[in-house]
């Protein structure tokens, strides 16, 4: 799990940080995991990006990430015995909303940029695949979530500089 989150933290970003201008240099980009209650590799992007910014490090675009979890529930109707499945997509899922799920999303983007820069699709072994509806209204849930991680992630950076705070 370490290593695919490792590669995943990586990939998410890497077209963020312009390592061409710099081809002696070597980034070290160290995430301690203290507690994983849902979402870690998206808390983990949002965190290692606004650290490189605030080091000062030249950047391309900040690299906002958001998780969605995608799971079936039922309900059934007083008057009938026909139950309805619907598809309920849960932002920010805990760990426990991740378990039961039975798709998860992760996108990391750069929100300037209008760039993906990580696409993780997880499906739950013997689950129905998502339709391509599904899979839709996925993305433009994470899109949302990291527009709204993009204001949140700039309004840290600012009162951070404007505070004067290393």
């Amino acid at each position: 799990l370490e290593v695919e989150m490792a590669s995943a933290l990586q990939d998410a970003l890497a077209s963020a940080i312009p390592l061409q201008q710099y081809p002696k240099c070597l980034y070290h980009i160290h995430v301690t995991v203290l507690q994983d209650d849902g979402s870690a590799l998206s808390a983990a992007i949002v965190a290692a990006s606004l650290a490189v910014c605030d080091a000062g490090m030249e950047m391309v675009d900040l690299v906002c990430a958001s998780t969605v979890a995608c799971m079936n529930t039922s309900s059934s109707s007083s008057s009938s015995e026909n139950t309805t499945t619907t598809m309920t997509m849960i932002a920010d899922p805990t760990e426990d909303e991740m378990l039961v799920a039975d798709a998860t999303l992760t996108i990391a983007v750069m929100p300037n940029w209008k760039e993906v820069t990580l696409w993780e699709h997880q499906q739950t072994a013997g689950r129905q695949p998502l339709s391509s509806e599904e899979s839709s209204r996925a993305l433009e849930l994470c899109r949302d979530g990291c527009r709204t991680m993009h204001k949140f992630m700039k309004q840290s950076l600012m009162a951070n500089h404007e505070s004067g705070q290393p």
